[in-house]
Formats: structure tokens, sequence, C-alpha cells
């Protein structure tokens, strides 16, 4: 049974250097602030970049909505290059564990930390001069 655990921390290490193809260094940061990214590997770069472009632009998905989310923080040069990232590695994670692709939707961050956003737009509204009395609604019968 250890050798399974031993198989995955190696499967795991495999995985987080796994965005050094696409030239952005794991660790930039860390490991030397003022070394400049390598190219990587340009036929890959090219392909995963074309593939975000095209991904980005379909409605209610996953990658749309990070896209949209770090385009506005971050650029739109490095938005697409994140969710080139992105999909590399769900690609590489479902070679790896033989299954199919689970769209999470574009709710996937919204619903995974509820009461943070929840808290984040009511302290944005009570500047405003608005007093908000929040409630949950019943689920819609199907």
């Amino acid at each position: 049974m250890e050798e399974d655990h031993t198989a995955d921390r190696r499967k795991g290490k495999f995985a987080t250097k796994l965005s050094c193809p696409l030239g952005a260094p794991r660790n930039m940061q860390r490991d030397r602030p003022w070394s400049v990214p390598s190219p990587g590997h340009q036929v890959l770069r090219a392909g995963f970049t074309q593939l975000a472009h095209g991904a980005v632009r379909t409605k209610g998905t996953y990658v749309s909505s990070l896209y949209r989310r770090l385009a506005a923080r971050r650029g739109k040069r490095r938005a697409i290059l994140a969710v080139a990232h992105s999909i590399m590695v769900s690609v590489f994670h479902m070679l790896t564990r033989h299954e199919p692709y689970r769209e999470l939707g574009a709710n996937y961050c919204d619903e995974r930390r509820r009461h943070d956003t929840v808290d984040r737009l009511l302290s944005r509204i009570e500047p405003l001069g608005y007093r908000v009395h929040l409630a949950p609604v019943a689920a819609p019968a199907a």
C-alpha cells in the first residue's frame, strides 16, 4: 500500500513541474525574482494558447469565468497563458487518471466560497448608503 502513496507523490511532483513547457517558471517570485522566464516549448505553448483562445469564448464554463477573473486583474495576455496552463494540467490529470472531462461550471469559484462572496458584496454596497437584509431563497421545484 505504501508503494501507491509513493507513486502518487512522484506524480504530484511531476504535475507541479508541468507548467515549465509553457515557459512560466513555477515559483518565479520565490526562486529568483530577477530572472527572465524561459521561452518553454514553443509548439506546446502555441497549441495550448490557441486552445485557450477558443475555450474562453465559450459561455457558462469554468475556463471562461477563469479568464474573465484573471484578465480583469492581470491583463489579457497573462490570463490566456494561465488558462492554457489550467487546460494543460486538467488534460494531464485526465490522461493519468483515465477520467473524462468534468465541467465545473461558471459559478464554481463563487459556490466554493459562497460566504466570502456574500461578505465581499455586502461590504461594497453598505458604503453606498444601502442596508441589506439577506434571506436564503427556497430551491425552485423541479
